[in-house]
């Protein structure tokens, strides 16, 4: 599988900089004047470039200045001049990152409920899709960064909550309680980052998927429109005639120790099992990256020469762990009520109920599914695994929304895989559940002949038949990418 990191490296160099000359310093004592001129800024440009390229081929805890150095022509002297460590230099991306975010938010025109209003919206993502394509390394690799750097946690914090309280407050209209459209604007920014990262991976591993990330930022545009405002005709439910087929399963055989031995005996079957359960301890604790063979075998109370008895190595192990997981997450999918409405049914209770199933068996694997999506950046086998894997969820969630007759279902499905997620990587209250399905309802159940019911006895929407209904998307998937 290609690298989806090394396609970006050529481009960095235009989109790097972020525009203040003050944040182009040297660190004392390099210099009597700190700040530096055209020949310094492109020195330090070029070392965040390497960086950059140097996180995207190996992560956030492999990544050193000798290779960052060595990428970037400069000498370590050099690198120190504008930083002080790779977890600094890190920083100061992420920073450029956040002001970027910061900026495209406070540029937002008011998410109205009316064409307006989903433009603004759909203006907006189309931006993020833009910054996340020229940093992609940084969005991949920032939850590892967040769990060993406490400044980068301590900024991510803040940057959030101003995010968030840009986007809450360019929201005007909606019928929801202030908690409802709360939760809608607390989904997104948890979602949108996944949402991008999963669509390319599939569009990386299978470019004629059909399911790109202009369709699916459309698709976004619409859930996240109708979840506020309800279902408008001609503003937010655009429908794709196109449906997708699943992505096949890799063919290539299972790494070894995928299944146990049968030649091992019980005991043998319970060392196993003991460290499959160490590692997956270990490896919530600390994180994939730094997490040792040593770590598990310790945590486990055995030797090195027992583990490679059973597996190859970490990564073997892990692979196994992932695969417990989405078998979980299959099940979990499998057991969702119909969604489509049912004379007598309340929909929304069932599922209420199934949310707090899903949260109690399904979060203890989010922190295992967060660490795959590093890892696949870095390892191809995984890679092609998890675009099947995520395709296949999708696939499970699709042929519950095609029998609405109206949207994309494909794409809705997608959106709807990321919102679990983020649903279980979270604490779940009573209310939060109650947002929770009454946001999947609005922004994916309801339909336009339910217009006036999901929007309230005043709602002003205008119900039409299915042949006046937005445009829609079937060649979605051979326009090229718009670019903000």
């Amino acid at each position: 599988m290609a690298d989806p990191t090394r396609k970006r490296s050529t481009k960095a160099a235009d989109a790097l900089p972020d525009g203040d000359p003050s944040s182009i310093v040297r660190r004392a004592p390099f210099a009597d004047s700190p700040y530096v001129g055209e020949r310094g800024q492109k020195a330090q440009v070029r070392i965040l470039e390497a960086a950059l390229e140097v996180f995207g081929e190996v992560g956030y805890q492999r990544c050193g200045v000798k290779r960052i150095t060595e990428l970037s022509g400069y000498s370590r002297a050099s690198f120190y001049q504008y930083f002080s460590s790779k977890e600094d230099l890190f920083r100061h991306l992420a920073g450029q990152v956040a002001r970027q975010l910061n900026q495209s938010a406070a540029a937002l025109d008011p998410i109205t409920g009316d064409l307006d209003g989903w433009d603004a919206f759909h203006r907006w993502l189309e931006r993020y899709s833009s910054i996340y394509d020229t940093y992609e390394p940084v969005f991949v690799t920032f939850q590892t960064a967040v769990a060993s750097d406490a400044m980068v946690a301590s900024g991510a914090s803040v940057v959030a909550s101003r995010t968030f309280r840009d986007l809450r407050s360019k929201v005007v209209g909606s019928s929801l309680p202030p908690s409802g459209v709360d939760t809608v604007v607390e989904t997104l920014l948890q979602t949108v980052a996944r949402l991008n990262r999963e669509t390319e991976l599939l569009e990386v591993v299978t470019p004629r998927s059909g399911l790109n990330r202009k369709r699916m930022n459309i698709a976004y545009a619409d859930v996240f429109h109708r979840s506020l405002f309800g279902p408008i005709d001609g503003v937010n439910i655009h429908t794709s005639t196109k449906r997708l087929k699943p992505l096949a399963r890799p063919t290539k055989a299972p790494p070894t120790g995928t299944t146990p031995d049968p030649t091992h005996g019980p005991a043998a079957q319970r060392t196993r099992a003991q460290l499959l359960e160490a590692g997956h301890k270990v490896f919530v604790e600390r994180g994939y990256y730094a997490t040792r063979v040593a770590d598990i075998v310790k945590a486990a109370g055995v030797s090195h020469g027992v583990f490679y008895r059973y597996f190859d190595n970490k990564a073997g192990l892990f692979r196994i762990l992932t695969k417990q997981a989405i078998e979980q997450l299959g099940d979990a999918l499998d057991s969702i009520p119909e969604l489509t409405s049912r004379d007598g049914a309340d929909v929304e209770e069932e599922l209420r109920v199934w949310l707090r199933r899903f949260a109690t068996t399904y979060a203890e694997e989010a922190a295992i599914f967060t660490m795959w999506s590093e890892a696949t950046t870095h390892d191809n086998g995984l890679g092609d695994v998890s675009a099947a894997i995520i395709d296949g969820s999708r696939a499970r969630l699709a042929r519950h929304l095609e029998p609405r007759g109206w949207g994309d279902a494909d794409a809705d499905a997608m959106v709807l895989v990321t919102f679990l997620d983020a649903f279980t990587t979270q604490r779940v209250s009573a209310g939060h559940v109650v947002d929770f399905a009454q946001m999947i309802r609005r922004g994916l159940l309801t339909g336009p002949d339910d217009a006036a019911s999901a929007n309230g006895s005043d709602a002003k929407t205008t119900k039409t038949s299915k042949a006046t209904r937005a445009p829609k998307i079937a060649k979605a998937s051979k326009a090229p990418r718009s670019k903000a």
